[in-house]
């Protein structure tokens, strides 16, 4: 392309009367309920299954795999628009252990200042069959504050083993508690009380609310995990040395002994100093619920492919779903891209936009011959239910004014000195190595290729001889021709910098000099439940649609992706000196989010000490199958 398609080059002209910009609305689609029937006693063969593995081994291995199957077999029968034969078969879904999701969350500590990150690492607990299947890929992690309002959030693609990533703590978060919380859209369909939810504290000294701390002045507060998180402390753990130098290199060795259970998902690992790691901030403990809160029908389906957007279109003279509407979704930028879909009966959809790992300018065009104007919805793409926050800290949940005071200072001067402690090096790569939707074309045609013609009409006429140009009622219309009846049962996909173009005279009188190119796939085309009799792409010079007006009824919205987080990094002072006038004063002097250990393996690792003097712990965790957390702890001094 010789320019970028984007928002501002497609709205840069003057008539737009008919496009509307919108902002995400509440969660009020509620899908047709799922066809079931054929897995009407999931959770009775579950049951029953479950006790062959006890058996031999090849038995266990030939019940997993066809409990995979059948899990696998109901991701791919839930359909929006298919009517539920017994809604007792989708309540039984919902009540079965076996599709309840179960995530934990390890941060890197509990309590920092703002402008920091918040490291953490998610597990996942679910039942193994679940997990086998990537019921979902999209982890959602918000942190939030007392008046449930989320200062930070962000969404990260999930494997069997969890995931992991950081969260940046805005400059204008008020100093006291706030909860992480995380979950899947799956998830969403049951009480907020089955999140996973964590406390943390987090301080501010250029906002008021410092007088929310209940400060003391004694010694430190010690590690304790074990009564903080109910683990069992079977890693071990230990430095080569006790005492270190400031930017010293301490060897770390991590071990498991060989009779003890593993994670098998591996360890996380933080270094901080001691109170860094705060035992009296509270942890956040919920009741389960029981089925009385379950909802009788499924209104969030799992991820299965990705993140995925859902909405309704409904008409603009009421509350009308617009059912079986075609709508057509553009993503603008450097890699443009398409998709279309069809709505269901009650005007709703669903799709999945893999691959993606941005904030994405993405324009929705609803096709109607009638050209009545509709509304346009979009789910929340975040959950909007919440539970009661913790209080702030009470006299007996007091914080070290040293620790305080030291974690502030320290997270100043690392903001002025060392303002992006991250590498260049993004963890998620987005793929690009399909640019075209379609993949390769038929046929190309470059406009600088060939004589300058007076019109596109007169470019296919005289070039572009798959394409004829037929005119019914004073209206003209393109086709595609090719020694192939079924082209002509559809009508093909004719789209403007992959955007559709619905009326095609509105094209055929631009100069060729605004085109840079046209693609051509002259075979039938088949995209979701959508058919098309091939593919005419035309290209615009300039991104800007050559000035064409964008299609009645076209909604732009911005829709955030996955992160795309960059790799962490520490200081490595045997390769990198760096300067010693600039001070080295992280609260987190190391962290390892995925760590593999097996029972009887020993890992070592190195990293370096700070500037920063005094007691250090070492804080290994991870979790086992049945959901126990494995904890190792080691200290160290620097001096």
């Amino acid at each position: 392309m010789a320019a970028y398609l984007t928002r501002s080059n497609l709205m840069n002209r003057e008539n737009l009367s008919n496009h509307t910009r919108f902002t995400l609305s509440p969660p009020f689609l509620k899908w047709d309920r799922v066809l079931v029937g054929v897995y009407a006693s999931t959770a009775e063969k579950v049951e029953v299954l479950q006790k062959d593995l006890h058996s031999g081994s090849k038995q266990r291995t030939i019940v997993n795999r066809y409990l995979s199957y059948l899990l696998f077999g109901l991701i791919i029968s839930i359909s929006p628009d298919m009517q539920a034969q017994d809604l007792s078969r989708e309540n039984e879904i919902m009540r079965s252990d076996l599709f309840r999701e179960k995530f934990h969350l390890f941060t890197d500590r509990n309590i920092y200042a703002v402008n920091e990150k918040i490291f953490f690492r998610a597990f996942n607990l679910s039942e193994s069959r679940l997990k086998q299947t990537n019921w979902s890929k999209i982890l959602y992690v918000e942190l939030i504050s007392e008046s449930n309002t989320a200062i930070a959030r962000g969404k990260y693609e999930l494997n069997t083993k969890g995931t992991g990533g950081y969260l940046n703590i805005p400059p204008s978060a008020a100093t006291g508690l706030y909860s992480i919380r995380a979950y899947t859209k799956w998830m969403r369909n049951y009480p907020p009380v089955g999140y996973f939810h964590k406390t943390v504290a987090i301080l501010n000294p250029d906002r008021s609310g410092m007088n929310n701390l209940r400060m003391s002045t004694g010694e430190e507060f010690s590690s304790d995990m074990k009564n903080m998180e109910n683990s069992r402390n079977l890693v071990q753990c230990n430095t080569d040395k006790s005492i270190y130098n400031k930017r010293g290199k301490i060897h770390l060795a991590i071990s498991v002994p060989e009779k003890n259970n593993t994670s098998p998902d591996g360890y996380c690992v933080t270094v901080v100093k001691k109170g860094y790691y705060d035992t009296t901030i509270p942890e956040l403990i919920f009741p389960s619920f029981n089925d009385a809160d379950l909802p009788e029908k499924i209104h969030y389906y799992p991820e299965t492919r990705g993140l995925s957007l859902s909405g309704r279109v409904t008409s603009n003279d009421g509350d009308k779903p617009f059912a079986y509407s075609q709508v057509h979704l553009t993503l603008l930028g450097n890699v443009p891209d398409y998709y279309g879909f069809q709505t269901d009966k009650t005007g709703g959809f669903r799709i999945s936009l893999p691959y993606y790992k941005s904030v994405e300018d993405i324009l929705f065009c609803v096709e109607n011959k009638a050209e009545r104007m509709v509304n346009f919805s979009l789910d929340s793409e975040y959950s909007t239910d919440f539970i009661k926050q913790p209080e702030q800290f009470s006299d007996k949940q007091a914080i070290n004014k040293k620790t305080v005071e030291e974690i502030m200072f320290n997270a100043k001067v690392v903001n002025i000195f060392n303002p992006t402690p991250t590498s260049n090096d993004s963890v998620e790569i987005l793929d690009t190595s399909n640019q075209y939707f379609y993949g390769s074309p038929e046929l190309r045609f470059k406009t600088a290729d060939y004589i300058l013609l007076s019109t596109l009409e007169e470019f296919f006429f005289e070039l572009v001889h798959n394409v004829i140009v037929i005119k019914e009622k004073d209206k003209h219309y393109l086709y595609l021709t090719r020694d192939h009846s079924d082209l002509y049962l559809y009508i093909p996909l004719i789209l403007l910098d992959y955007v559709p173009v619905f009326d095609i005279d509105k094209i055929l009188h631009l100069s060729p000099e605004k085109i840079t190119s046209i693609d051509i796939v002259n075979s039938l085309y088949i995209r979701g439940n959508m058919h098309y009799g091939g593919i005419i792409n035309i290209i615009s010079s300039r991104g800007d649609r050559a000035g064409v007006d964008l299609p009645r009824n076209s909604f732009f919205f911005s829709f955030k992706t996955c992160e795309s987080q960059q790799r962490i990094t520490f200081p490595d002072y045997d390769k990198d000196p760096g300067d010693a006038r600039i001070p080295d004063y992280r609260n987190c002097l190391f962290w390892a989010p995925n760590i593999p250990v097996g029972a009887g393996d020993t890992i070592s690792l190195d990293f370096f000490s700070s500037d920063l003097q005094g007691d250090y712990m070492v804080i290994v965790r991870g979790i086992t199958d049945d959901g126990q957390v494995m904890h190792g702890e080691c200290s160290f001094t620097v001096k």
